[in-house]
């Protein structure tokens, strides 16, 4: 079955092999790329919005995935500007958490009858929203309001980097993922900046200034607050009892995740009702004010004994200690046998709660690989990594400085590379230079040594030194010719040289090959579909 987006078509039903719907003749390819699957939602007149999952016939990259498109049916200039900025919004905004949007997914479609559709496709994320997770599972736990909390945080951080306010914030508006990580979707009331603006958002969520239009930052921060009300007590925040105060909820008691109370459970409780104060500018500053909170209270329920549990129990699965000996064997075991295997065993623990996204947790195993040897190269550089996915520059800097003092002969090049990089980020490009010259050949493993090549073309190009530029670059693709970033650095090269046709062979590497993740490639893959498009329209 295909389905017809035109809203004024009386039977928007169709046979899979139809390339016009038989009712009202509009194309059922939509945008010469996508084929809706179903409605994701009942297709209401009332809603201004419809929304489809769709199969994506025309990317390169994504062929066949599934997407999420929305239509705009009403003809108001209001609802079209907020999808216009929500569509602008999804552009720049790149994390995990957030539904990924590409340069041309914004577009109107023309049915046979009836005026032009806005259009948006973008990321399908899957998964359930947090309402009907809370439907089926209950009020979550103090341990998973913690990770919650930090991984929403994380997610605003990036929206409020980017001057953006979301203002509708709620569970139905959160996916938890099968992994268990959490994204935030439904952008259509997003704004720019801090300037007031619209009245939206949902009663019992939005915050006091933003029902009078007068939304900030800090009124996401009230919904998140409000948000985990109703995720820890399973109630909705407008069906509180309140005190003289009509904003002041009386919602601990209802917070059976929260009991028995600790002082976990306190700290956050302190925490989100701070998050909901009346008064703006009585809640957190900004979400690295938050992020710090969180640190501390998870910090204050990792007593010494927590600690020393997670200590014997990554020993048990060690195999090496049984539970009678653990008690007064552990200082003789772990100095004198078992410090050269456990740091990195601490490591791969710390890198295996990476890789799900548990950042805290693996800080906590690198920190504890540092403590048995101080000297662990892999342990300084992920943590180094962890200190650039918190937007904590300095730290990453430091991090990384370390580990390239490091003997393995994998990890100090890999050090190198990602100090070098963030120096190029940092509009240093002599310091790396400096850097990378007498290291080049430091490295045994392709990628690795590829990444130093890479770097330097880089530089070389913030230089304007083009030929030098290239050079280090085509010697980066060499080594690992399917990695989409130096061919989106090289393209930029021919580019600045004039050399469009070598450029735009560049540019189609750079969009089809797979990329590392880094937020500038995300930036240079845009680059590219724009490229591309601008040279398939001229034809």
């Amino acid at each position: 079955m295909i389905y017809c987006i035109n809203p004024r078509c009386p039977n928007r039903e169709n046979p899979d092999n139809l390339e016009t719907c038989q009712t009202c003749g509009s194309s059922l390819l939509i945008n010469d790329r996508y084929r809706v699957v179903k409605p994701l939602r009942e297709l209401n007149p009332a809603y201004p919005t419809d929304i489809y999952e769709v199969k994506d016939l025309g990317g390169v990259d994504d062929w066949g995935t599934l997407k999420v498109l929305k239509v705009l049916k009403f003809n108001n200039p209001e609802l079209t500007r907020l999808f216009k900025e929500e569509a602008r919004a999804l552009m720049f905004l790149r994390h995990r958490g957030i539904p990924r949007v590409e340069p041309d997914d914004y577009f109107t479609f023309s049915p046979n009858t009836g005026k032009s559709l806005p259009c948006l496709v973008m990321e399908k994320i899957e998964g359930d929203n947090l309402a009907d997770w809370l439907e089926g599972n209950g009020p979550i736990t103090k341990k998973e309001a913690l990770d919650w909390l930090q991984q929403l945080t994380e997610i605003l951080d990036r929206v409020h980097e980017q001057n953006l306010l979301h203002r509708d914030i709620k569970p139905s508006n959160i996916i938890r993922k099968p992994n268990g990580r959490l994204a935030l979707i439904d952008f259509g009331t997003v704004k720019v900046g801090n300037d007031g603006g619209t009245r939206v958002g949902t009663t019992g969520y939005a915050a006091p200034e933003q029902v009078i239009g007068q939304s900030g930052p800090r009124s996401d921060f009230y919904a998140l607050g409000r948000t985990f009300v109703h995720l820890l007590t399973g109630i909705p925040p407008q069906d509180f009892s309140t005190d003289s105060d009509p904003e002041t909820l009386n919602w601990r008691e209802s917070a059976k995740g929260l009991k028995p109370w600790t002082p976990l459970s306190k700290g956050l409780a302190d925490l989100i009702d701070e998050l909901m104060e009346p008064e703006p500018k009585s809640r957190p500053e900004n979400t690295w004010e938050i992020s710090k909170r969180l640190e501390s209270i998870a910090k204050a329920s990792d007593t010494p004994n927590s600690g020393f549990r997670k200590l014997k129990a990554a020993l048990l699965s060690l195999g090496f200690i049984s539970f009678p000996l653990i008690a007064p064997q552990i200082p003789v075991l772990v100095n004198q046998f078992l410090v050269p295997k456990l740091d990195r065993f601490f490591v791969s623990l710390g890198t295996a709660n990476y890789s799900e996204g548990q950042l805290q947790s693996a800080k906590f195993y690198y920190e504890l690989a540092l403590k048995l040897n101080p000297k662990s190269g892999a342990a300084h550089y992920s943590l180094g990594m962890i200190c650039e996915d918190k937007k904590d520059f300095e730290c990453a800097n430091n991090q990384y400085s370390l580990a390239t003092q490091s003997n393995d002969k994998n990890v100090a090049p890999a050090a190198i590379s990602n100090l070098s990089r963030l120096q190029i980020l940092d509009r240093d490009s002599a310091k790396a230079v400096d850097l990378l010259l007498p290291n080049l050949e430091l490295a045994e493993h392709p990628r690795v040594k590829a990444a130093l090549y890479k770097n330097l073309g880089w530089a070389r190009l913030e230089q304007t030194r083009y030929a030098e530029a290239e050079t280090n670059l085509q010697k980066a693709i060499k080594l690992a010719g399917n990695w989409a970033s130096p061919h989106c650095l090289l393209a930029q090269v021919l580019e600045a040289q004039g050399k469009k046709p070598a450029s735009l062979v560049e540019w189609k590497n750079c969009r089809d090959y797979p990329s590392g993740g880094s937020p500038e490639e995300d930036t240079w893959k845009s680059t590219a579909r724009q490229r591309l498009n601008e040279a398939a329209k001229k034809k």
